[in-house]
Order: C-alpha cells, then structure tokens, then sequence
C-alpha cells in the first residue's frame, strides 16, 4: 500500500506539472477563442491555430492519457494500453487526415515526410499519409497558375511558352508542377508557388512550435532548423540555384545512373521555377506497378501482396533485409523468371520451326500465325535503387557540404532512360568545413562502435544535454546517423519503439542544446532510411556512407 501511495504521489507531483501546461494551453487557446473569436474569423493565420489547438489537440490529449495510466500511473498493463492505442488510431486517423488536408500547409508536407515510415506511425496513419505524396489537393482556382506566372515573368504567358498545360502535373504542399514548352521547343516543368504559402506555413510552425514548448521541448531545435531551411523552399529563385549547384556538382560522376534537372534562371523568379522537364514515373509508383505484374503472375493482388508482408514483418516470420540481401534476392528472381521464360520461349520457337503449325493449319483455312515470345516484367532491383540514393547523398553531404535535406519518395523519379530522377531542391543545407569534418567523424565511428569518440564528437559541435550520459548520445547519435536496430532501441532489457525509445531518453538524459548543422544531416538520412523501410529493409546507413567520409577526411588531412 504504501509503494502504492508513493507511486500515486510521484504521479501526481508530475501530473501537477503537466497541468501547468494544460492550463497554459487553455488560457492560450481561450484567449485566441473567446476573445479574439470574431477577429480568428477574418484572420486566417488566427484561425489556423485556433482548429490546431480545437481539432488536433484533444487527439494528443486522448493519447496522452493512455500513456499516463500506462507509464506513469501503471494501472493498466502493455497489453491494454496497446488495445486502447489500437482502439485510438481507428477513431484519430481519419480525423487527422481531415485536419491536414483541410489546412494543408506544413501539416501536408509532414505528412508526406512520414509516408514512409512505417515502423513509426500505425497503419490507419500511414494509409492516408501515402495519399498526400500524389492527391494533394490544389488551392488554385482555374487559371490562377496562369496569372501567378504572368505577374512573376512580367509577361503575357503566350510570349514566353509555345504551351502551357493548365492541368498541373504535380501538386505539393505549396505549389504546383505545370508542363510546358519554351519559344525554342525545349519542354519544361513549370513550378509555381500558391498564393500566401510561406505566410501560412510560418503561420503553423509557430502553432506547432508553440505547443512543443510545452508539451515536447526536446523536438523545438528541429523546428528552429527547419524554419531556417524553408527560407530557400519559399524563394524558388534561391532554389533554383541550388538545384544548379548540386547538378554541376554530382551529375560529372554520377550523370549515367541519375539526372537532376537544369532550372533555367532567365525563367525563375521568388515564386516561379521554371527547369528541364523529367519524363518517368514517381518511385513508389514504378514500385508498385513492378510488383503488381508479379503479384498477377502468381495469382495475388498487390494489396494483398503488401498485406501480408506486413503481417508476417509484425509477427516475426519475416525479417526485414540488408540492402545486400535484397540485391541478391532481387538477382536471384531476375535469373529464375529468365531461365523460366527461356524455356518457355525455347518452346514457342520449336513449335514456330517445326511442321507442327502447318499440320495445325489443316484444320484451319489458312497457317497459324508464329507463335510470340513472351517475357515476364523483371521487379525493379530496390537494394540498387537505394544503395544509389544512399551513395549520391553521401556524396553530396561529405565530398561537396551541400545536399538535400528532403529525399523523400515523391522527390525521386523512376526515368523511362532507367535513371533516377532527383527533384525538389527547396531544402538545401550548406555544411561549413568544421561541421562537415565532425559528421563524417561521427560516421567512421558509428561504423567502428567507438562510442567514446561519437560522444566526443558529438560534444565538440556543441551538442548539450543535461546529464553528460554518454551511453544515451552515443543511441541517439545511432538513431539519427545510422541504424534502428534492436541494440540500439533496447534499453534495460527492453526493446522499445521509435516513439518510446526517443520518450525514454529523453527521460532519462533531456537535451539541452543541439546545434544547427546536426539536424538536417540527421534529417536526411532518417528519410533514406525510412524509404528503405517503406521497400522492406532495415539499413544501417554508417557502413554505406563511412567510406564516402574517409575519402573527404584523407582530403582534409
């Protein structure tokens, strides 16, 4: 009984605190509600907070409870919180899909950052996450693209382009893709900027900042990062000069495998881009349309392909793969479906060469046509397809000090020439040399297990937390830089999930200070690694890039 109340009375001193923070937010949002109601209704900055905190708010709030009789009060068990968890993610997952779509903005383009991350997010988020990457809805009117560039070039529309397609090809979280061709034939794609867009994205990263601080302290350094990154995403003058700069800067050695479109500058302007236009398919597109053929061929759905590779990953009887294993199972397949189709083929021919067709004709009025060749669609190579991402990203974060900060699968393109199709330049992040140094560091180490050294590293780019635990730097370090694997997400005999795991250390060791030049580096490579996951493996990224880093480490020494 007495363990009891003391554990009651510990809950209670933490929930106080916790309260605090409600009250906070209720004064917050009452004194946006109540008295500022009439002027939130012509405001629409105003008003976006306000749905955040009425709509999205209780949805954490629900969680949260959970969480509190589960970890904090421990009245209800694992197995009951994870039914009640369920129980949430079935009633909450259709309403934040209606909040995101509705007010679009940063709350879309996050959603299309987790689309892939299906180790994070349950499968009735995920579901409706992956709809953002190609249904986004415009908020253009007819016409509007037309007269944004117009008012952009300073032109009549007619004078710059042979033909402009009013249908976007595209549409994103704060433009649009049109295609088109220039006076002297070369065809474009034609990015243009919504109205208000970087009004109303400034708008909820301070919604969502605000809430952070909190309810989330530790994740509030990301969001100052990424604030500072979107000042490029919303001058697509300045993003196409990145995009030119990474071009000139990896397509020399990397141009036979992929492409990255030329932005023409004479075109482009803070809210037009105007660059080479790209023919092929988004990635996850020619995945899925790749093994839908197979899935066919072996009397299957895709779906429901793809739904029991999900139940057999969540039971246990199927591991998620090394990029290696994957190359191999990718060749292994193609080699079998080639002997396969060559002996059915060897088949066809015999017969085409043989007296049989005209003994066949007989009983016809004329001779039978040759028999076809048939031959079955190979699956794409995914352990290739990701082993380049991986390679080129390394190249441009360690040889060059300027990348992507955003590859997600909606910014990479399956080329009808069999390259990759690299797009979408609006977050690029510039490395200066002492940052670069110490990542690509951090890398080598992360590959060698010197956790001493991580944390050393780590320390010297001014990363702070408030105990010093080495032990907890060097898991967080892995998690962002390198992997996810069980060694590195248990703690205490305890395996835990990415939501959980990063909780717990926090919980244990809070972060104090993270500096700028660790984010966006982290940022990129948990996105390459949740694109694997979305293909079925599990990478641990520091093998693949450390030789990428010791190769810009020997040019320093």
């Amino acid at each position: 009984k007495l363990q009891f109340l003391y554990l009651i009375g510990l809950s209670v001193v933490k929930e106080l605190r916790m309260v605090g923070k409600l009250k906070a937010a209720a004064a917050l949002f009452g004194g946006t509600g109540a008295a500022g109601y009439a002027y939130g209704c012509s405001d629409e900055g105003v008003g976006r907070s306000q749905t955040f905190w009425a709509r999205a708010f209780p949805i954490y709030l629900k969680y949260r409870w959970v969480q509190f009789l589960n970890k904090d009060l421990k009245m209800i068990s694992d197995e009951e919180a994870a039914g009640r968890y369920e129980a949430l993610h079935d009633v909450c997952a259709p309403e934040a899909r209606r909040i995101a779509f509705e007010l679009r903005g940063f709350y879309l383009k996050n959603a299309q950052m987790m689309s892939t991350r299906e180790d994070f997010f349950p499968p009735q988020y995920i579901k409706w996450m992956r709809e953002t990457e190609d249904q986004a809805p415009t908020p253009f009117l007819p016409g509007d693209a037309e007269r944004v560039v117009e008012e952009e070039l300073g032109r009549p529309i007619e004078e710059v382009f042979e033909y402009f397609d009013p249908v976007p090809a595209g549409i994103a979280s704060i433009g649009q893709v049109h295609r088109a061709v220039l006076k002297d034939g070369r065809e474009v794609a034609v990015k243009v900027q919504h109205n208000g867009a970087e009004r109303i994205f400034r708008g909820d990263l301070a919604t969502v900042k605000n809430f952070c601080e909190k309810f989330m302290p530790q994740h509030v350094p990301a969001f100052d990062e990424m604030e500072k990154q979107h000042v490029s995403e919303f001058n697509y003058s300045l993003e196409a000069k990145n995009l030119n700069t990474v071009r000139e800067q990896i397509m020399p050695k990397w141009g036979s495998q992929v492409c990255i479109p030329k932005a023409f500058m004479e075109y482009c302007t803070p809210r037009v881009l105007t660059m080479e236009f790209l023919h092929g398919t988004k990635l996850v597109d020619g995945v899925r349309n790749s093994y839908r053929s197979l899935a066919a061929k072996m009397g299957t759905t895709l779906e429901e392909m793809e739904e029991e590779q999900r139940r057999k990953v969540k039971s246990g009887e199927l591991q998620l793969q090394s990029i290696n294993q994957e190359t191999a199972k990718s060749t292994f397949l193609r080699r079998y479906l080639l002997v396969k189709d060559c002996l059915a083929n060897a088949l066809r021919m015999l017969m085409n060469f043989t007296p049989v067709p005209y003994a066949l004709s007989l009983f016809n009025t004329g001779r039978l046509a040759p028999l076809a060749m048939q031959w079955t669609e190979v699956p794409l190579d995914l352990g290739y397809i990701m082993k380049l991402l991986i390679d080129v990203h390394g190249e441009q974060m360690f040889t060059h000090g300027c990348f992507n900060g955003d590859p997600h699968p909606g910014n990479v393109l399956l080329l009808k020439d069999g390259r990759l199709g690299l797009i979408d330049y609006g977050q690029v992040k510039y490395l200066c040399d002492a940052s670069r140094t110490s990542i690509a560091e951090i890398m080598v180490a992360l590959r060698d297990d010197k956790r001493d050294l991580v944390a050393e590293k780590l320390q010297q780019l001014g990363s702070k937390t408030k105990y010093g635990d080495k032990d907890i730097g060097y898991r967080l370090a892995a998690f962002w830089f390198d992997r996810d694997t069980e060694d590195i997400m248990t703690i205490d005999g305890k395996l835990h999930n990415i939501a959980d795991f990063l909780d717990e250390c926090e919980a244990r060791d809070p972060v104090v200070t993270v500096p700028d030049d660790l984010i966006m580096p982290g940022r990129c490579l948990v996105l390459l690694r949740g694109m694997g996951m979305a293909f079925g493996m599990r990478i641990q990224l520091a093998q693949l890039i450390a030789p990428t880093a010791e190769r810009y480490l020997a040019t320093v020494a």
